[in-house]
């Protein structure tokens, strides 16, 4: 069995495909297509899914389907509270790409995903904690004792941490 991974990102929405001992068997991406709606980007998601699929001969019967969004996120249901860059605003993503591909799908926020596959099999393997920056968008996942903290399902959005405590202009978030 395989499992397949999304980062969906502003420009791009990269996928890989992996077997469940974490060996990376593919990797593929697609143009987001900003500016667009939700559903043009769920099926963008879908394609590139079946895509990948197909090209390692298999039958979209994944074991699990895992997206990383930005923004905050409600990874009990999927849904995408709020991410600026995509202008989503409770955008119920897993529910979406579920329908498109019949993938059980897991949705959580990008930099908490990044932490969690560094922790398991990056540069963070054998620590018990464990902090990642992202970039080019500032963000954050945090790992404490092999759990994700997540505050409000926006990873550690270390982004928002305020350097200059004068500084009055407001995010985009």
């Amino acid at each position: 069995r395989y499992c397949i991974g999304i980062d969906l990102g502003g420009t791009n929405i990269a996928g890989g495909i992996a077997d469940l001992d974490g060996k990376l068997l593919l990797t593929d991406s697609i143009k987001t297509g900003l500016p667009c709606p939700a559903s043009d980007i769920a099926d963008r998601i879908a394609l590139l899914c079946r895509r990948m699929a197909i090209a390692l001969g298999l039958a979209l019967m994944m074991r699990l389907g895992g997206i990383g969004a930005p923004g905050s996120v409600d990874v009990d249901t999927g849904t995408v509270l709020y991410a600026n860059n995509l202008e989503f605003d409770n955008v119920p993503l897993g529910q979406m790409i579920h329908e498109r591909t019949g993938l059980p799908v897991y949705v959580d926020n990008d930099a908490n995903v990044a932490a969690w596959g560094e922790y398991c099999a990056g540069a963070g393997k054998g620590s018990s904690s464990m902090v990642m920056v992202t970039l080019p968008g500032v963000g954050g996942g945090v790992i404490v004792n092999g759990k994700v903290l997540m505050p409000h399902g926006a990873g550690g959005e270390i982004g928002h941490i305020t350097v200059d405590r004068h500084e009055t202009a407001a995010c985009g978030c």
